[in-house]
């Protein structure tokens, strides 16, 4: 006579009470391919999902012989019967993210009656927020969950720039000032937040922190056109038109294609009372730009200063 023991024996019980008698049946775990690896779940083990995972629940043990009217349902996924189905992890964390209070779970089901819950832990990571920011359209929202990045990695350089450039969008020019300094502490060459910093420097007139940033700039760039036209730029602001003539001369220099520089450099010339060389810069402006009433109207001014009128009449 063959001998079992006493847990053989209850299982055997168990089985037959399931598939003859029709009792609920016993869960002793479940299946699943988990980012290419097989694992097992059973009662008392906790799920845990990022937004990376991908996993498929393959297969319930129970002491249901044959597994029919057994359904796996992954809350916040797919829909009342999982078993088989691609699930992905970002749609757990997306949800989980609006329903923070609510408390997500792997139910396993025999004829619609529990008889397991695995609880699942979603682990939510600075690139969720970030993930989610760039899908929002709402300037408060996106605000919100790049602050929760941020808070979660403050050295994210790339999360806190990004939370510095929607401060400046949503009209927080102070938070976004603070924020872009905050990214050169700890990249002090980090070139977008150099220029977004500098000009809004020139925004608020803080105008010798422009000049600093922008002499930054070109000192990691020495053929940076746009730099020296925008230190041109704010030291006519400040009208001192010595430095800012000489700065245009420089962009200009660089990259001679450029209307916009050649004309402020006209003006320039005009305030320290070069008239030849305004006038010299005005008209090759007009060769780029015939139908722009500003620089007709510039060109005609200076001709009349020059009284050579019948130019000035035929433009």
């Amino acid at each position: 006579m063959v001998r079992i023991s006493n847990l053989e024996f209850w299982k055997k019980k168990r089985i037959m009470m399931t598939n003859v008698l029709g009792e609920t049946p016993h869960f002793y775990g479940v299946d699943l391919e988990k980012n290419g690896e097989d694992l097992r779940l059973t009662e008392g083990d906790v799920f845990e999902v990022t937004y990376r995972d991908e996993f498929i629940f393959k297969k319930v043990h129970s002491d249901s012989l044959t597994g029919k009217n057994i359904e796996v349902d992954v809350e916040g996924v797919g829909g009342p019967n999982d078993l088989g189905s691609l699930l992905k992890g970002v749609d757990i964390v997306d949800q989980f993210i609006k329903e923070t209070e609510k408390k997500f779970s792997v139910t396993v089901r025999y004829n619609r009656q529990t008889i397991a819950s695995i609880p699942i832990e979603v682990k939510v990571q600075p690139q969720d927020w970030l993930r989610l920011a760039r899908q929002s359209s709402d300037k408060r929202t996106q605000t919100g969950y790049l602050e929760q990045a941020v808070n979660m990695k403050s050295e994210d350089v790339n999360a806190r720039r990004m939370l510095a450039g929607s401060y400046v969008d949503s009209g927080n020019i102070e938070k976004g000032l603070s924020e872009y300094e905050a990214v050169l502490k700890q990249k002090p060459d980090d070139l977008p937040s150099l220029i977004a910093l500098s000009k809004l420097y020139e925004k608020r007139k803080m105008y010798q922190e422009a000049l600093l940033t922008y002499r930054k700039i070109i000192s990691m760039n020495s053929k940076d056109a746009a730099a020296y036209a925008s230190i041109a730029r704010v030291y006519s602001l400040i009208e001192n038109w010595p430095r800012a003539t000489a700065n245009y001369r420089v962009s200009l220099r660089l990259s001679p294609d450029n209307p916009t520089v050649r004309y402020n450099l006209a003006e320039a010339y005009e305030k320290i009372g070069n008239t030849q060389e305004a006038l010299r810069e005005y008209e090759k402006v007009f060769k780029d730009m015939p139908e722009s009433e500003a620089v007709i109207a510039a060109l005609a001014d200076i001709y009349l200063k020059m009284k050579e009128y019948d130019k000035a009449i035929d433009l």
